[in-house]
């Protein structure tokens, strides 16, 4: 949409420029006779001002401006027509572009009236001038204004089929818009999707854990408990040579293999199950993405550990969530790259796109808390971008891990 209204701004211009200067050969090539001298210079000086404000108007898209622009441009067109009616098919492509620009720029039943208006006002300056200067300008007929009328009909013509066709683009305009903020949403919440998944897994296992561990507590603690109390008082028999005491070391036997066979099934569901490791999901995460967005992400992830410590490991997360959300919100990318590598006992994570990038740019609160983060790990948080040549952020995390570094 901005291209083509770039466009249509270029278009104006180009097509004002040509009528003014096709308005400055005409009056050239039939100079009137009998007119001061200094009206030429008013006349050249009208149609500069009119050019500098087509112009102006269309560099500097102000609401107030336009229709200030367009209002002197037709008092001055006015003003000349009154100086020499005789001539107005010569001022009248003036006018006709003027009509045409207000269908540009206002509602089509505004233009259509604003557009009546001012043929109307030329119609009656042609009528009621009949005297300009000591000379008297003879009587209009009707084919005074055939070729006036016709340029004004056909400017008007030409600017209701372009008005109905902006009308179009910009209900089509707002339609894409608004499909667009639809899937920037459907993919943060898909995004958002993901990281409950994975809490939500997280958090299922700990409660596992503890619902476990409060099990070992309560049978497995019963168990031992008999134990001794079965023990100390066979310690008792032993002491005092009763028949019974072997029965009781049998007992406690029995409660000892009974308190052993719990804790192996505790420790077996304690045990780490098979599970989505962080970098998993970051794998998950933007396989999503792409998924969703049609962006085509390419990843470098050699041979890593399952698990860099619950700090690093969420700034890995966030770090590409928030990326990936900031290439596909703001940066109108086809492709993007991340890779993290370890190597020198320095964790690296870098995310390159190819999108529009940017000369000035501001961080958001999500990588505001990244950059924080990392920062307190005695890290490094480096973001570059140009326009045309994307968004490339890049992490440096010292890690130390003897087996890891050794292997890069």
């Amino acid at each position: 949409m901005a291209r083509l209204s770039c466009l249509f701004r270029i278009s104006a211009v180009t097509l004002n420029l040509l009528i003014y200067g096709l308005t400055w050969n005409l009056y050239l090539s039939n100079q009137p006779i009998g007119v001061p001298v200094y009206w030429k210079t008013q006349f050249f000086m009208i149609l500069i001002i009119s050019s500098m404000l087509a112009v102006l108007v269309r560099i500097i898209t102000v609401d107030w401006l336009t229709a200030a622009g367009l209002i002197l441009r037709g008092m001055l067109a006015l003003v000349a027509i009154n100086s020499m009616p005789e001539y107005m098919p010569v001022y009248a492509p003036l006018i006709a572009v003027i009509l045409f620009e207000i269908f540009l720029s206002a509602s089509l039943g505004v233009s259509i009236g604003s557009c009546l208006l001012i043929i109307a006002l030329m119609t009656c300056e042609r009528y009621l001038t009949n005297q300009t200067w000591g000379y008297i300008h003879q009587a209009p007929s009707v084919a005074d204004f055939f070729l006036p009328w016709g340029e004004c009909a056909i400017a008007m013509i030409c600017g209701i089929v372009i008005r109905q066709l902006l009308d179009k683009v910009h209900h089509l305009s707002d339609q894409v818009e608004q499909f667009y903020q639809s899937n920037i949403r459907l993919v943060e919440a898909n995004l958002g999707l993901q990281d409950y998944t994975v809490r939500h897994q997280r958090e299922s296992i700990m409660n596992e854990r503890n619902r476990i561990s409060r099990e070992i507590h309560d049978s497995v603690g019963y168990m031992l408990t008999n134990l001794i109390a079965v023990l100390d008082y066979s310690r008792e028999l032993i002491i005092a040579q009763k028949d019974q005491a072997l029965e009781k070391i049998d007992q406690g036997r029995e409660q000892a293999r009974a308190a052993l066979a719990e804790v192996r099934r505790a420790v077996r569901a304690l045990r780490p199950p098979i599970e989505v490791s962080r970098l998993q999901a970051v794998s998950a995460l933007i396989t999503a993405f792409s998924e969703a967005t049609g962006i085509e992400a390419s990843v470098y992830m050699p041979k890593l550990p399952d698990s860099f410590g619950e700090e690093i490991d969420t700034i890995i997360y966030r770090v590409i969530q928030e990326a990936l959300t900031n290439t596909f919100r703001h940066g109108q990318a086809t492709h993007v790259f991340i890779s993290i590598n370890l190597k020198n006992k320095l964790l690296s994570i870098t995310i390159k796109d190819n999108g529009l990038g940017a000369t000035s740019f501001q961080l958001g609160c999500g990588l505001t808390g990244i950059q924080e983060r990392v920062r307190a790990l005695n890290g490094r948080f480096e973001i570059d971008s140009s326009p045309n040549q994307g968004f490339i952020i890049k992490i440096l995390i010292p890690w130390l891990n003897e087996y890891f570094n050794d292997m890069g």
